[in-house]
């Protein structure tokens, strides 16, 4: 047994069994909520999931799949939200639903590449949430009817 967590997904209906089978290895969530606003995306909450489903997601996005959501931290690692589109999947580490940012040990500026990488997540995610017809929202539940 792994070091588990809380998981949300946002994806298209369409993917959601897929995104099932890859997560919980078909069991299902065990929370399922449509998103007010955006009717052919749903909600997926797992509980218990091993490493936040990392390469999971890893490989629900090389295949293609849109998503956004969050996980918990666990025991070896933080917290994240995290955005899959165009095959590829970024993340970025949370605190209380609040991206981060790395710093320089020393220094104690933001580390070398740092402000790129999180506008690049920005942008990932305003693509990913486009994708799902999402408005973009640094919540674990985004909000229906994206422009």
């Amino acid at each position: 047994m792994g070091d588990r967590c809380y998981l949300v997904v946002n994806c298209k209906k369409a993917d959601q069994a897929r995104v099932d089978q890859a997560i919980s290895g078909g069991y299902g969530a065990n929370q399922e909520e449509p998103i007010e606003g955006a009717e052919d995306v749903i909600r997926l909450e797992y509980e218990e999931v091993n490493y936040g489903a990392c390469d999971d997601r890893d490989a629900l996005a090389k295949e293609g799949i849109v998503f956004v959501g969050s996980s918990s931290e666990g025991s070896s690692y933080p917290a994240f939200e995290f955005a899959s589109v165009n095959g590829e999947q970024l993340e970025v580490v949370t605190s209380d639903g609040t991206p981060m940012a790395r710093l320089d040990p020393v220094s104690l500026t933001l580390a070398a590449g740092e402000a790129e990488f999180l506008a690049r997540f920005k942008t990932h995610r305003e693509a990913a949430c486009a994708a799902l017809g999402l408005t973009v929202t640094w919540d674990a539940i985004p909000q229906g009817g994206g422009d």
